[in-house]
């Protein structure tokens, strides 16, 4: 690009190289002009969601679901690939279950598995504790 036609990306990267000059600073004008461009990504995203009456975290929850099939994961794989807490998953599966009554069964099924995975947990947690209490120190 000519002078002329740099923008703010351009001008910190001229910047930086200029301090710098024998660190490769394309990876980062490649990562900032990226960055600039996710949030109008996100709202053509989030618009075709919404076209077909869904929120981007509906599809992303039935997304992860489809793809493993109905036993394939267990609660916290399903968390872990929704980047989300057990008390979130638990709450995305209520707000499902109470946009559909056809999911409503399903979403039963799943908070069933999310509790016990939960109650699970914390026996572990306290079998642990207890162990390291009994031990000698």
């Amino acid at each position: 690009m000519g002078k002329g036609d740099d923008d703010d990306v351009d001008i910190v990267i001229d910047a930086w190289a200029a301090a710098l000059p024998d660190v490769d600073f394309a990876p980062l004008d490649i990562v900032s002009r990226l960055r600039r461009l996710l949030p109008q990504m996100q709202e053509v995203r989030s618009a075709s969601f919404a076209a077909n009456n869904l929120r981007t975290w509906e599809f992303e929850f039935l997304s992860v679901l489809r793809q493993h099939g109905g036993d394939g994961m267990t609660p916290s794989m399903l968390a872990a690939r929704l980047h989300v807490t057990s008390g979130n998953l638990a709450s995305q599966l209520d707000r499902l279950a109470a946009r559909s009554p056809g999911a409503a069964a399903t979403c039963t099924w799943l908070r069933g598995m999310v509790a016990r995975f939960e109650l699970d947990s914390l026996r572990k947690a306290l079998a642990e504790d207890a162990d390291t209490l009994a031990s000698p120190s």
